[in-house]
This record gives C-alpha cells, sequence and structure tokens, in this order.
C-alpha cells in the first residue's frame, strides 16, 4: 500500500517470469533511494507477505458470483442442462454456496412467469370477443373444444424430433392454437352461408366442409413447407416451435375438418341442442308461438 496523504493506494507491481517463479527472492529486490541515489532491498522498507487473492470479484444481487459458462453446437440449452443434470448434482458444495442456472434457461423461465401471468387476460379478451362475434355460447364451446384435439400431432412430433417442451415449444403451441381456432371460425361462417341459402343442417355441414377444405388444406402445406427452411438451417432455438407447429398442422388440419362439423350437427341439430333450447326457453318461446292462432275470432 502507498499512502499518499490520508489515503492509502493499493500498489501493484508485476515483476517478470524469473521473478514470479522465485517470490520468495522479492524481497531482495533492491529499490532506488531519493535521497542519494543508493539502492537499498525492498525489505528494508516494506513488510513482505506472500499471500493471494481474487483479481476481479464479480457480485450477482450483491452476492459474490462465480459463473462458468459452456456452449454446445449440438444441443439447446435446455437438453445440454439436462445432460449435464447429473453430473451437477453430485457435485457436494460448502455451507453457504449454491448452483444456480441463468443465461437462455433464466431468460426462459422469466419468459413463461410473464406468459402465465397474462395468458389468462389474453384467454379472457379473446372468448369475449367469440362472443361478440358468433353471439352463441355453443359456437364457442365447439371452437374452445377443438383446441385439445388439435395438439394431438404435437406431442408425437416432438418426440420424433427428440426436442424438449421448453419455452419455444411453448410458442409454437400457441401458435398452432390460433392457427386452428382460424380454421374453425372460416369452417362455421360456411356452414352458416349454406344455411341461409336454405340448405338443410346436414346438407349444409356436408357442403361447407367440402368447400373449404381445398382451401384449408392449401394453406396448411404452406405453412408447413415454410416452416422447413426455420427447422432445417435456423438452429436448435427454433427447432422445437417448427417441429410443434408442422407435428400439430398435420393432424390439425383433419381434425379441423372432421370434428367442427360433426360438433356443429351434434350441438345444433340433436339432444343437446334440444336441451340448450329448452335451457334458454327458446323452445318454449317457439312453441308459444306455433300455438297462437292466426286470427282471433269474437263471438256476434
Amino acid at each position: 500500500m502507498l499512502r499518499d496523504g490520508d489515503t492509502l493506494v493499493p500498489l501493484v507491481v508485476r515483476g517478470g517470469s524469473a521473478e514470479r517463479q522465485r517470490p520468495e527472492e522479492l524481497a531482495n529486490t533492491l529499490i532506488q533511494n531519493a535521497a542519494d541515489g543508493t539502492p537499498v532491498p525492498l525489505s528494508a522498507v516494506a513488510q513482505i507477505r506472500l499471500g493471494s487473492e481474487p483479481s476481479t470479484i464479480r457480485r450477482r444481487n450483491l452476492e459474490r458470483t462465480l459463473t462458468i459458462q459452456a456452449r454446445s453446437s449440438q444441443f439447446t440449452a435446455q437438453q445440454a442442462v439436462d445432460y449435464a443434470a447429473p453430473a451437477v448434482a453430485k457435485i457436494v458444495l460448502p455451507a453457504g454456496y449454491r448452483i444456480e442456472l441463468g443465461a437462455e434457461i433464466e431468460e426462459a423461465a422469466e419468459s413463461n412467469a410473464a406468459l402465465n401471468t397474462y395468458l389468462p387476460v389474453a384467454v379472457i379478451a379473446m372468448l369475449i370477443l367469440f362472443i361478440w362475434q358468433f353471439g352463441s355460447f355453443r359456437k364457442l364451446a365447439l371452437i374452445v373444444g377443438i383446441i385439445p384435439f388439435a395438439m394431438i400431432g404435437a406431442g408425437p412430433a416432438l418426440v420424433i424430433a427428440r426436442e424438449p417442451l421448453g419455452f419455444m415449444a411453448n410458442f409454437g403451441l400457441l401458435s398452432l392454437a390460433g392457427i386452428i381456432v382460424n380454421n374453425a371460425v372460416l369452417l362455421l361462417e360456411r356452414i352458416e352461408v349454406e344455411l341461409a341459402s336454405g340448405l338443410s343442417m346436414r346438407e349444409a355441414v356436408v357442403a361447407a366442409a367440402v368447400a373449404r377444405l381445398r382451401p384449408i388444406v392449401m394453406t396448411k402445406l404452406t405453412c408447413i413447407a415454410g416452416l422447413i427452411p426455420l427447422l432445417l438451417f435456423a438452429g436448435s432455438l427454433w427447432t422445437g416451435m417448427a417441429v410443434t407447429i408442422m407435428g400439430g398442422l398435420l393432424l390439425g388440419t383433419l381434425i379441423t375438418l372432421g370434428l367442427v362439423p360433426v360438433l356443429y350437427e351434434l350441438l345444433f341439430s340433436g339432444r343437446i341442442a334440444n336441451w340448450a333450447d329448452r335451457l334458454t326457453g327458446s323452445a318454449k318461446t317457439q312453441e308459444a308461438a306455433n300455438a297462437m292462432p292466426d286470427k282471433l275470432v269474437t263471438p256476434g
């Protein structure tokens, strides 16, 4: 330490390679006397002690941190963590020490937390918009009911591709749900058009499915083809999302075209439709309207 008035200034001196190999000779290092220029050994003016200390102290959230970084060209961050988890679990740490994961794993956890916070609000807003657009709780139930079936293809696709269900895969599931819901809305609107043209329920459902078959299939094939470059060349970060959407669309298209017409006819012309009409009172209103006479005749 060098004293500058009332201030102690740390003095750092780096010796040559020969001096660093023999630190015990540091006390015999000659320094120049400012008074007469006579060299004196360092031990004459200073106390020599050998010790070690970190050159840099890094802190995170006011805690001392030792950061270990790694990079893999073959695995995603989650896959690398899962691969190293058994070895990390065997590490015995002293009291007061712990291991935390950072970088992409930490960012994904923060993103998932934010997603879980705002996703319910977005879902409620979406349900309100559907009710406002269709004016029917049965149509809303139909649209919401097909979403889990559309996810059937995503699970096998992730298993075949050996991709974890991470943040990007969850992001792909949300995108897939939006695409499937959009297909269902288009199919429902087509059914309404066919019913308005005078077709019966069965004929309207079949005609709408046939009319929407080619546009929906071509749209899905185009989307799947567009995701192939993302799957092959965009890196491991985007693989999970691409696999999820592609696998979901392959089965989701068939489910949309097959399940939506069946559920529509079931909800609007079967026993469930009769039960819903009685529950809402629309059947009683219709029966009362049919029972009313066309003309009121009074006795003369």
